[in-house]
């Protein structure tokens, strides 16, 4: 059986067209990969695949990405692991996941406003979604988001957050409602990595997988319009999530399939 997927002289071209386009496009990297001048090079590059829809290449045409078939994004990953890169070439704990629960939780303004620049590569998402107290159970949840208007007011410790640079999103569960409503008390937000009160601080650990952080929301003022899913709503949204973790992990070999 043929593995490589190049079974028509259509595959077979757009295999070319990768190959060449990255043999091109693909810069020198040198010494260490999460220096600050390498990771900028491969924002960069990020960037460029996201201008052609190839960053998250089964993602629709409206939000930046080329609608292609899994065995085509395949084959763009299975070129740039050549170079030993991924998609995103870049560091990015939580893009494909928040942004795929984003496309099926979020409503047309979030959507329309947040997976562009996810797609095409201007944004970095880290995933908050380990406590220490909870681990990663997000019944346990202890970062906590009470209502102020049409603000919520988080405050919480994540561990175990993957990322060098400080990202443009954070995608992380909080507990909206009384502690006793088990299920029924949680939220997920994608929270502007902008905002005053958020700290980030390295662990002090060697571990595969790249830098890992504490991350800490102190007093962080998000609006109502960053809330996924409807307030109380999260424990449905996690179910995505939790599915869409699973289904991507059972499929790392084809690096890019559910992108």
């Amino acid at each position: 059986m043929d593995f490589s997927m190049d079974n028509t002289d259509l595959q077979k071209a757009f295999r070319r067209e990768v190959r060449e386009w990255l043999s091109a496009h693909v810069p020198r990297i040198e010494g260490d990969r999460d220096s600050e001048e390498n990771y900028q090079l491969l924002r960069a590059l990020g960037r460029q695949l996201g201008a052609r829809g190839w960053l998250y290449p089964t993602a629709p045409v409206d939000y930046g990405g080329s609608g292609m078939s899994g065995d085509s994004a395949v084959v763009i990953a299975q070129e740039l692991d050549r170079y030993d890169l991924g998609l995103p070439p870049f560091p990015d704990g939580g893009g494909a996941l928040a942004g795929q629960c984003i496309a099926v939780w979020g409503n047309d303004e979030q959507r329309h406003r947040i997976l562009p620049r996810i797609i095409r590569g201007d944004a970095v998402t880290w995933q908050l979604a380990t406590s220490p107290e909870g681990g990663s159970n997000f019944a346990s949840a202890s970062t906590t988001a009470r209502q102020d208007g049409n603000d919520f007011i988080l405050n919480g410790v994540n561990t175990w957050v993957q990322g060098s640079r400080q990202a443009e999103y954070l995608w992380t569960i909080a507990r909206t409602g009384p502690e006793e409503d088990r299920y029924r008390n949680l939220s997920w937000f994608m929270i502007p990595g902008h905002l005053p009160g958020i700290r980030a601080v390295p662990m002090e650990i060697l571990q595969a997988g790249g830098p890992k952080n504490t991350v800490y929301l102190e007093d962080v003022r998000v609006s109502a319009d960053d809330l996924i899913g409807g307030l109380n709503n999260g424990w449905q949204v996690a179910q995505t999530f939790l599915a869409l973790k699973h289904g991507m992990s059972g499929r790392s070999e084809a690096r890019g399939r559910v992108r």
